[in-house]
């Protein structure tokens, strides 16, 4: 049936009756709207539920970002490339450019490297060619030396050791026979020591700056060459405090 054929069966009715069917299609056209929009928002709803779960248990670039990704995201546009441009969007670019400032940044500390490794000594090794490593059918003879050859730099750690200083002092004698002069010792931490102050100065920074106890101190000089007892060792950490001590109230003082 039509709405023209409504319309003529509502004309045959009386007054009152025309009234409630007036109000009934009012009311079901309000319904009819309200489902209309109730669909879409349904639809909606349904098409953001299905991309939150692409999101979380979908594929790792479709996940959600946590707060601090989305922070740094909202940051970054506004960071500016080494050259001093705006950063770009685009994520491999991006990527490029934050590796370029990484280095940039780090710069000054590998200068420095650079120049302590400019200070370690030198120890020069020549390595030849064995025979083993020719091709087949090559002997040594069948070669010559290309330039000074490929240098190979290596940082080597040289296990630490003891030596033992011995002075010899000059010892003259007058042309009478009576006088006798001798050169004067080296300064001593103790007069008529047996340790110079290299090895007292080793044993305070390994105990003081290195936090090293006074056994894992007794061991190291042993490997080094020469046991020294751990009660020698505990002095000469005294004395150096002791003396430490002195100079700093002495410049208080001062």
């Amino acid at each position: 049936m039509t709405s023209e054929d409504l319309d003529e069966l509502e004309a045959t009715l009386d007054a009152t009756a025309r009234f409630i069917v007036r109000m009934l299609r009012e009311q079901l056209q309000a319904s009819t709207e309200q489902n209309r929009l109730l669909t879409g928002q349904i639809a909606r709803l349904t098409e953001q539920l299905q991309d939150m779960k692409r999101r979380l248990f979908g594929n790792r670039s479709e996940k959600l970002q946590t707060v601090a990704e989305q922070l740094r995201q909202r940051i970054d546009p506004d960071e500016l490339t080494v050259d001093g441009t705006p950063m770009p969007t685009e994520p491999e670019e991006r990527a490029k450019q934050k590796r370029g400032k990484a280095r940039r940044a780090g710069e000054p500390e590998c200068q420095r490297k650079r120049g302590l490794r400019k200070n370690i000594s030198i120890v020069l090794q020549h390595k030849t060619v064995s025979p083993e490593q020719l091709p087949d059918g090559y002997t040594l003879d069948d070669f010559r030396k290309l330039r000074e050859g490929k240098t190979l730099p290596r940082v080597e750690h040289v296990r630490e050791h003891l030596i033992i200083q011995q002075f010899v002092l000059e010892t003259l004698i007058s042309i009478d026979g009576t006088q006798i002069v001798t050169a004067e010792a080296p300064p001593g931490v103790i007069d008529g020591g047996h340790y110079g102050p290299g090895l007292h100065a080793h044993v305070v920074v390994s105990r003081c700056d290195d936090i090293m106890p006074l056994y894992g101190s007794e061991k190291a000089l042993e490997r080094a060459g020469y046991p020294i007892a751990r009660s020698t060792l505990r002095k000469s950490g005294h004395r150096e405090r002791r003396n430490r001590r002195i100079v700093n109230r002495q410049n208080g003082a001062s």
